[in-house]
């Protein structure tokens, strides 16, 4: 990149990425999206999929990302301590 692309950017990364797959997305695409984001500073990412009730756990440190099923929610009591996530409404179909 140039300089004059890089000037508006931070040299920062969020401590949490979340991605949500939808119909039109490529699963393959957004999986590498989240290994770039962890390579790239981000702490824990979450990759939502509805349709097969998942959440692909990518967490720096760790190269290889964990599948989490039919969770009714969601949270990291060391990172986001009392945040939890409701998962049976991403559940839903049609979300």
């Amino acid at each position: 990149m140039s300089q004059t692309q890089t000037q508006g950017f931070l040299p920062l990364a969020p401590d949490l990425a979340i991605e949500l797959v939808s119909a039109s997305d490529d699963f393959e695409d957004l999986q590498a999206k989240m290994r770039e984001y962890r390579e790239n500073g981000v702490q824990l990412g979450w990759l939502f999929v509805p349709d097969r009730r998942q959440v692909w756990r990518y967490a720096r440190g760790s190269e290889i990302p964990t599948c989490l099923s039919d969770l009714a929610s969601l949270g990291d009591e060391a990172m986001l301590p009392g945040l939890t996530i409701d998962l049976m409404r991403i559940w839903q179909s049609g979300f």
